[in-house]
């Protein structure tokens, strides 16, 4: 079900100000969704700066923020990049990095 939402959108908003690692972005993006999210880390990493930022806790902020950038020029842009910034993360990679971490720190 959660994969028929993210193909019949359009647009991602998350507003969230408290996350370890936002793997909900993480999907968004590789769905290829344009996302407009907190300025707030590490939501700010994973969007790779081509996506909208915004003050979480200024409600004017948020709104500025979405009018501003609803021009399907620029969403497509920041889809097509989000598609492509997907394949950075994956599981594999993951593992293989950690691994890394934990052996040169053991």
């Amino acid at each position: 079900k959660i994969s028929e939402d993210y193909k019949a959108s359009s647009l991602f908003l998350f507003a969230s100000t408290c996350e370890k690692l936002a793997f909900i972005l993480l999907e968004a993006i590789s769905f290829g969704l344009p996302v407009i999210t907190t300025n707030k880390k590490p939501m700010k990493d994973l969007v790779n700066g081509e996506n909208i930022l915004f003050d979480s806790l200024n409600i004017d902020d948020i709104k500025k923020s979405i009018i501003a950038n609803m021009d399907k020029h620029i969403l497509t842009k920041i889809s097509e990049k989000n598609y492509h910034a997907s394949k950075n993360y994956t599981w594999k990679k993951n593992v293989r990095e950690s691994l890394v971490f934990f052996k040169s720190n053991i």
